[in-house]
């Protein structure tokens, strides 16, 4: 969902919520006209990792102090890798 609040002086603050990390080009159109049109790219990293979706997998039985291969799946809270 897109917000957009008019300051009243000339200037507009726009709000956008992105829950996928990535890199992403932002447009902007000053009454709709492409000869004013402004681009800029934002890169969205992930946020902090989630225990709640991330998970670990074992292969085998894990004995304590054995060293043994482990996967680990890291996600933050809006599922992308971390």
């Amino acid at each position: 969902m897109i917000e957009i609040f008019d300051l009243n002086n000339g200037i507009y603050n726009v709000t956008y919520r992105i829950d996928t990390s990535g890199t992403f080009k932002l447009q902007v159109k000053v009454n709709g006209d492409a000869e004013n049109l402004k681009e800029s790219t934002i890169t969205v990293i992930p946020n902090e990792a989630s225990v709640l979706i991330s998970t670990v997998a074992f292969n085998k039985i894990v004995t304590i102090n054995s060293s043994e291969n482990v996967l680990v799946n890291v996600f933050d809270s809006f599922g992308n890798r971390v």
